[in-house]
């Protein structure tokens, strides 16, 4: 479960297929990240600085919880939120890259072409089953405006994140003396915790188990089997 402006709840059935999605691919780039620490960012700068095994834990931790009704939610923390926010900034890169190789991936991978529109087939089915195209008219499938898509992934997001986006503020905190830190942190409303929360970082044979708890929530081959 997730504390959600609308409520603790879980993700319904398209909206946790699309973010599904966004672990699954985010996951492949994390692994490439584990030889050149640092080259691969998200864009979100709290998940960002994480290292690779801590990112993974993290994707664990949040995919878990807005998947399972029966899992207790999570505080929210910069670090759990800032690994929602990275999912979906993943997405909107993901997104944009599927509009850019549609033509090539049509005409070099003919037998791929049902594939070229996978995520923003996601992205309608989620909007559809939330009811978040605000009255307005939905995209075909084949759309290439990627504001429209990045506009649709902020109205899904929005319906997990708290709109104060909290989680992007650390650096605004960082050279403020504790109390002045603390005052400014209370006038906001943040929980006094919200920046310091510490993301798990497993040893080696613990992301074995992490790895295998990645398989299973994303539906590869061998769930919770550990290689």
């Amino acid at each position: 479960m997730w504390r959600t402006q609308r409520g603790v709840r879980a993700l319904r059935i398209a909206e946790w297929e699309l973010f599904r999605e966004g672990i699954d691919t985010l996951w492949d780039s994390i692994e490439e990240s584990f030889d050149s620490p640092g080259d691969f960012t998200t864009g979100v700068e709290v998940f960002d600085r994480l290292q690779p095994n801590q990112q993974l834990a993290m994707l664990v931790l949040v995919g878990q919880a807005l998947r399972d009704k029966d899992l207790p939610a999570p505080d929210l923390t910069a670090t759990t939120e800032g690994t929602v926010a990275a999912v979906f900034e993943h997405l909107r890169n993901e997104v944009a890259m599927e509009i850019d190789l549609e033509d090539d991936i049509k005409r070099d991978q003919p037998e791929s072409a049902d594939e070229v529109t996978l995520l923003r087939r996601r992205i309608l089915a989620a909007c559809r089953e939330c009811r978040g195209f605000g009255g307005a008219r939905p995209p075909a499938e084949t759309s290439r405006k990627g504001e429209t898509w990045e506009s649709l992934l902020e109205t899904l997001a929005s319906r997990i994140l708290w709109d104060d986006g909290d989680y992007d503020m650390a650096a605004d905190f960082i050279d403020e003396e504790p109390e002045e830190r603390r005052a400014k942190m209370a006038l906001m409303g943040i929980a006094p915790d919200y920046f310091v929360d510490i993301a798990p970082d497993p040893t080696d044979e613990e992301l074995e188990t992490i790895r295998a708890d990645l398989r299973e929530l994303t539906g590869r081959v061998g769930g919770k089997s550990v290689d």
